[in-house]
C-alpha cells in the first residue's frame, strides 16, 4: 500500500529545515556524551551500582559509539544516508526510553551500549547528509553550525542534567531524549529526500568491518580499563599492542580490497588528514575541560547538582553568541587564523582554570569558563568545515565517520589520561598531609594544564592547514 506521505523531491527540500532537523538529531547524541555525568550520584544510589561498575554508565556508550562509529558510516554510504539515519534515531530514541526505565545496574549498562550502537549510526549518516546536501557557502555555514554543536551541546547536556536530576529525577536525562527522537522520526519523510537506490555491485567489506571495529572496540576498551590497570601493566599493553596489530591489518587490507571501508584515498586529502588530527586532540581537550570542571564545581565548591547546571549557563551563552559571529565571517576566509586563535584563548582558559582553589571567587570560575568557551567555539566549527573541503560526495558517509570516530577516540584516550594523572597528583598530596579537597583541587589543576598543553598543540595543528579557505562558491543542495 503506498504511503500517505509523499516524499520530498531535491527541489522542494528547504535548506534551513533540512539543516534543523539533522542538527537537532545530532544535538540530542552530542548533549548525551555529557548529560549523565551530574546525574551519576543519583543512579549508583537508585540502583546499587558499586564504583568500578558506575563508571560503565558512560564507558558502554562511549565504547559502542566509538567502535562502530566507522561503519556506520560506510553503511550510510551503501545502503543510503536517509535509511541509516532513520534506524539510528529509532534505535537512540527507543534505548533511550529503556534507560529511562531501567531497573537494575547490569540492564543500564547493555542499554546504554544500545544507545551507543543507534548514535554511531544516527551521527555520521547525519553528518553525511549536509556534506552531500549543500556546497559553497550554504556547506561552510551547515558545516560550522555542526562543529559549534559540540561545544554548546556538552555545555547544555551538563546545565541539563543538573536541572532535571534535582527538580525531577535521574531517569528524565534519558526519557528526555524520547520526546526529541520521535519529533525527529515524524518528520524525516517530509523534510530529506528519499535515498538513490543503492549500488547492489558494491557490498560492504565484511572483513574491513570486523577488523577496523574489533580494532577500535579493543583499543577504547583498554583505555577505559586504565582507571583500573595501569597505563604500563601487561593488561593495558596487552590490549592496546592487539588493537595496533587489528588496525594495522586493517589498513593492509583496505589497501587491497576493491570495495574497501575505508578508501585510503581519503586519509591522502591534506585537509581531511590535518582537520582529523586537530579534531583528535580538540576532542580530547573539551572532555577533560567539562569532566574536571564539574568534578570541581561538585566536589571542590560542594555544589548540588542544579546548582553545578546552572554554573554552565555563562558558558552555553558565550559560545552561542560566538558561534554565531563564527557562522557569519567564515565563508570564503582560511580556516587556520581562526583555530589558531581560538586554541590560544582555550589555552588561556585552561591555565585559569588551573590557578582556581576551593575557595576562588565565583566570578572567576565564571570568567574562565567564558574564556574556554570563546576559544572553542572559534575552534570547532572552522576545524569541520576544513575537513569537508576535499571530500568527493560518494565518500561523505565515511568521511563523516572518520571524523567522528577521531572526535570519540580522542576524547576517550585524553579522559583516561588525564584522569590518571589528576589520581597520581592527588595521591601524591594525600601523602603529603594535604585535606582531601585540597588535594583534589590540585590533580584537576594538573588535568587543566594538561588541556593548555593540548590547546598549544593545536595552534602548531592549524598552521599545516597552510591556505585552505572555507567554501563560498554559489550554494546547491540535493544528495
Amino acid at each position: 500500500m503506498a504511503s500517505s506521505v509523499s516524499q520530498p523531491s531535491h527541489a522542494q527540500v528547504n535548506a534551513g529545515a533540512l539543516l534543523a532537523l539533522i542538527c537537532v538529531a545530532q544535538f540530542m547524541v552530542f548533549v548525551d556524551d555529557a548529560i549523565v555525568n551530574v546525574a551519576l550520584p543519583s543512579i549508583q544510589g537508585d540502583l546499587g551500582f558499586g564504583e568500578n561498575r558506575l563508571a560503565w554508565t558512560v564507558n558502554a556508550y562511549l565504547l559502542m559509539f566509538g567502535g562502530f562509529v566507522l561503519l556506520g558510516g560506510r553503511a550510510s554510504d551503501l545502503f543510503g544516508r536517509r535509511r541509516v539515519f532513520t534506524f539510528g534515531v529509532a534505535l537512540f530514541t527507543a534505548a533511550s526510553l529503556a534507560c529511562g526505565l531501567a531497573q537494575s545496574d547490569t540492564a543500564l549498562i547493555v542499554l546504554r551500549g544500545l544507545q551507543g550502537l543507534g548514535a554511531a549510526l544516527l551521527s555520521p549518516s547525519a553528518l553525511a547528509i549536509l556534506m552531500a546536501s549543500f556546497s559553497g557557502e550554504q556547506r561552510t555555514r551547515a558545516l560550522a553550525t555542526w562543529g559549534a554543536l559540540i561545544g554548546l551541546a556538552n555545555g547544555v547536556g551538563v546545565l541539563l542534567s543538573g536541572v532535571l536530576t534535582e527538580v525531577l529525577d535521574w531517569r528524565w536525562v534519558f526519557l528526555v531524549n524520547v520526546p526529541v527522537g520521535l519529533a525527529v522520526l515524524a518528520l524525516i519523510p517530509r523534510l530529506l529526500p528519499a535515498d538513490v537506490a543503492p549500488d547492489r555491485r558494491r557490498p560492504l567489506d565484511a572483513v574491513g568491518a570486523v577488523l577496523g571495529t574489533g580494532g577500535l572496540l579493543v583499543l577504547i576498551y583498554s583505555i577505559m580499563e586504565t582507571t583500573d590497570h595501569a597505563w604500563t601493566s601487561s593488561r593495558t599493553l596487552g590490549g592496546v599492542a592487539l588493537a595496533v596489530a587489528l588496525l594495522i591489518a586493517f589498513l593492509v587490507w583496505e589497501s587491497r580490497t576493491d570495495d574497501p571501508l575505508l578508501p585510503l584515498r581519503l586519509l591522502t586529502r591534506r585537509s581531511l588528514a590535518v582537520a582529523l588530527g586537530l579534531l583528535l586532540v580538540g576532542a580530547g581537550a573539551i572532555f577533560v575541560f567539562f569532566y574536571f570542571a564539574t568534578l570541581y564545581m561538585q566536589f571542590a565548591r560542594g555544589w548540588e547538582p542544579l546548582t553545578a547546571g546552572l554554573a554552565w549557563l555563562p558558558f552555553s551563552v558565550a559560545f552561542l553568541v560566538v558561534s554565531g559571529a563564527v557562522l557569519k565571517a567564515l565563508p570564503g576566509k582560511p580556516v587556520r587564523p581562526f583555530i589558531a586563535a581560538g586554541a590560544i584563548v582555550s589555552a588561556a582558559g585552561f591555565l585559569l582554570l588551573a590557578l582556581l582553589d576551593p575557595g576562588s571567587g565565583v566570578l572567576l570560575l565564571f570568567l574562565a569558563l567564558v574564556i574556554v568557551a570563546t576559544g572553542m567555539s572559534l575552534m570547532f566549527a572552522p576545524t569541520t568545515s576544513g575537513a569537508s573541503v576535499d571530500v568527493e560526495e560518494r565518500d561523505a558517509g565515511i568521511a563523516s565517520g572518520v571524523i567522528t570516530s577521531a572526535q570519540q577516540l580522542g576524547g576517550g584516550i585524553a579522559l583516561a589520561a588525564a584522569a590518571t594523572l589528576a589520581a597520581e597528583r592527588t595521591g601524591d598530596e594525600l601523602a603529603g598531609g594535604a585535606a582531601n579537597v585540597d588535594a583534589l583541587v590540585t590533580g584537576y589543576s594538573a588535568a587543566f594544564v594538561a588541556g593548555a598543553v593540548a590547546c598549544v598543540l593545536l595552534v602548531a595543528g592549524a598552521m599545516l592547514f597552510g591556505r585552505i579557505r572555507a567554501p563560498q562558491e554559489a550554494a546547491a543542495t540535493g544528495f
